[in-house]
């Protein structure tokens, strides 16, 4: 029976043999729905960095104020609350995104947003993971604390649909080739959610 570690990601690898499969709907449907599937895979892989990351960011608070050196909490420290500030702030531009992707509904996706959000995600899940890893230290690293668990789901998670660095180069040549404006509209976003 496996054991439940929190933040520890279980991959599974399955293998198919397509060539004996015969399609069941035309490529005209397939099409959308695969592109919808990937938007949702993305939504869902970026919301759980998300969630991840925000463990290892909570993990760091309460070191900071936990542990002391020269007589203070390493809170006090301007470094430290320096680098907590810069994970938090990662941490509420990548919320924003997410949770605003997550309010779309599908005729409002501009082209390629999940990828775009897939990439913030994944970037700045580790930046939060490795700010994290700066304040806590050596103890991060050990069986004891949880931290790993967390960062190591982070970059896992980063890895499933496309790394940040993949999806960011092929966005940036993307847009050079098109030069279509990958926003979201601000009507969309202005939209009461409650309606």
């Amino acid at each position: 029976m496996p054991v439940n570690v929190p933040g520890q990601l279980v991959v599974h690898e399955v293998a198919t043999d397509p060539s004996g499969a015969a399609a069941t709907i035309g490529e005209s449907q397939a099409g959308p729905a695969r592109a919808r599937g990937q938007f949702l895979g993305r939504l869902a892989a970026s919301l759980e960095i998300l969630g991840a990351a925000e463990r290892t960011l909570t993990l760091a608070v309460a070191h900071a104020g936990a542990r002391e050196q020269f007589g203070q909490p390493i809170g006090t420290f301007q470094a430290v609350r320096h680098l907590l500030a810069w994970a938090q702030t990662d941490r509420v531009a990548l919320e924003s995104v997410a949770t605003t992707a997550a309010r779309l509904d599908e005729d409002s996706v501009p082209a390629r947003h999940g990828e775009i959000v897939k990439a913030l995600a994944g970037r700045n899940g580790r930046r939060i993971c490795e700010r994290s890893l700066q304040v806590l230290g050596a103890v991060g690293f050990t069986r004891e604390h949880s931290h790993h668990h967390f960062h190591s789901r982070v970059l896992a998670l980063d890895a499933l649909l496309g790394t940040s660095t993949e999806l960011t180069h092929a966005l940036g040549a993307w847009a050079r080739a098109t030069r279509e404006d990958p926003a979201v509209r601000a009507a969309v976003l202005l939209r009461d959610p409650q309606a």
